[in-house]
Formats: structure tokens, C-alpha cells, sequence
């Protein structure tokens, strides 16, 4: 009997830390990386922070992540806050938080405009502390994404942003599927043009004839 109580116990325990273990990363291709954050933020009850991305070319995204820990582990919730810090542009949604390590919200579809700036942000639970890697050393951007120069991340309160500098950029990933619309560069446009004028020209000569 105290065999068996001692193989139940092993088993919630095992069970436990494959809970609280790092969630995998997206099958998605990576568009956005702030990642092997050199330090690290802490935030306690349901406080946390938003790291802004820029936009420059239009597309969906459609995962992102956090290097996080929470004590105890609990969930967290992920949102996305528009640049002007008045409406959220996807609703906090939970997410089971890791003992520590990238966690993530996936299965998305949020459009991102052109020309606008987004705060990625997570906050922690009520009687909670919540830990969020900053100052990541190697960035990656494409498609279109980056970070604004100067004031980079805000302190949230819940969703509600304080309009208080966060601690230096978040490590943040995100992904996406769409690629942005594309804009034909003055050159392509040159040789379809050219393109066209040749063929009108040769269609000239035919009715002539």
C-alpha cells in the first residue's frame, strides 16, 4: 500500500513539473525576435508590461511569446495594445505559465496596419510574481516589424497601460504565415510600363498593315 502511495505521489509530481515545463515553439516561421534577454523584469498581482513593434508593411500575425517565470506558476495573460494605448487590438487571452522559460500564444489571426505601432504585453495573476526577460542581445526583424527608437515598452496594469517607461525591451517573439503586401518597387513598374507601350506598338503595326 505504501508502494503504491509512493508511485501515485511520483506520478502527480512528474505530472506536475511536465505542467509547468516551457510550452514549444510555433511551427510558424519567425518574423520577430528579441531573444537571450540579459535581464529581467518582476512584476507582482496582476501587473506586467507591453513591448512596443512597429509596423511598416501590413500583415497578419499569428503567434507571439514571452521569456517568463511566475511564482507560483499559474496563467498569465497575453494582449496586443494598439500604439495610442487606447483600445487593445486582441483582448487578454490565458496562457498556462512555465516554471520558466518562452511561453506562447498561438493559433492567431490579428491583422497589423501599416504605419502603426502595436504593444505587445502579459500580465501576471493576483498573488503572483511575474518575472519577464529584458534587454535581449541578439534582435531579429523582418516583414516589415521593428522597435521604435527611445521609449521602447510601457508598464500595464492588467490591460491598462500606465504610461510608465517599461524596463528596456521585452524578450518577445513573434509569427506569422502572411507575408505583407508588397509594394512593386519604381523599377518593376518602369519595365511593365516599357512592357506594355511594346506591345501596343507592335499591335499598331498589325492594323496598319
Amino acid at each position: 500500500m505504501r508502494t503504491l502511495r509512493f508511485v501515485a505521489s511520483l506520478l502527480c509530481v512528474s505530472l506536475c513539473s511536465l505542467c509547468a515545463k516551457a510550452s514549444p515553439a510555433p511551427s510558424d516561421p519567425l518574423i520577430f525576435g528579441l531573444s537571450q534577454s540579459n535581464g529581467t523584469a518582476t512584476f507582482t498581482g496582476a501587473t506586467g508590461i507591453g513591448q512596443a513593434v512597429t509596423v511598416s508593411e501590413s500583415l497578419s500575425i499569428n503567434d507571439f511569446g514571452f521569456y517568463l517565470q511566475q511564482v507560483p506558476a499559474g496563467t498569465v495573460d497575453f494582449f496586443i495594445y494598439d500604439g495610442t494605448t487606447s483600445s487593445l487590438t486582441l483582448a487578454p487571452e490565458s496562457v498556462s505559465a512555465p516554471t520558466r522559460g518562452w511561453d506562447y500564444l498561438t493559433g492567431l489571426d490579428v491583422d497589423l496596419d501599416a504605419g502603426d505601432t502595436y504593444y505587445f504585453g502579459v500580465y501576471g495573476s493576483a498573488g503572483s510574481s511575474l518575472y519577464v526577460g529584458t534587454n535581449p542581445a541578439t534582435p531579429f526583424f523582418s516583414d516589415g516589424l521593428g522597435i521604435p527608437t527611445g521609449i521602447s515598452s510601457l508598464d500595464f496594469t492588467g490591460d491598462v497601460p500606465t504610461n510608465t517607461a517599461g524596463s528596456g525591451d521585452v524578450a518577445l517573439r513573434i509569427y506569422s504565415t502572411d507575408p505583407p503586401a508588397s509594394t512593386p518597387e519604381p523599377s518593376s513598374l518602369m519595365l511593365l510600363g516599357s512592357g506594355i507601350l511594346a506591345g501596343a506598338a507592335v499591335l499598331r503595326r498589325k492594323v496598319v498593315r
